[in-house]
């Protein structure tokens, strides 16, 4: 697997992180309280989309030289 195809997976994965993470702090003000957990899991993945983004940086860079 080539770097390019390393960033570009890692960008998949990136907006697919942010798309849950979205969704599901939707869904948790649709349950009340119950949601906290919820969204708690969202911020998770939130977290994560940021580390990959970063990732993405990182290896761009690392491709390009």
């Amino acid at each position: 697997m080539s770097g390019l195809e390393i960033v570009a997976s890692i960008a998949g994965v990136a907006a697919a992180a942010i798309k849950v993470s979205v969704s599901m702090n939707d869904l948790a003000e649709e349950l009340g309280s119950a949601g906290r957990d919820v969204r708690y899991i969202g911020n998770d993945m939130a977290g994560f989309s940021q580390v990959s983004e970063q990732w993405l940086s990182v290896l761009s860079v690392v491709e390009s030289t």
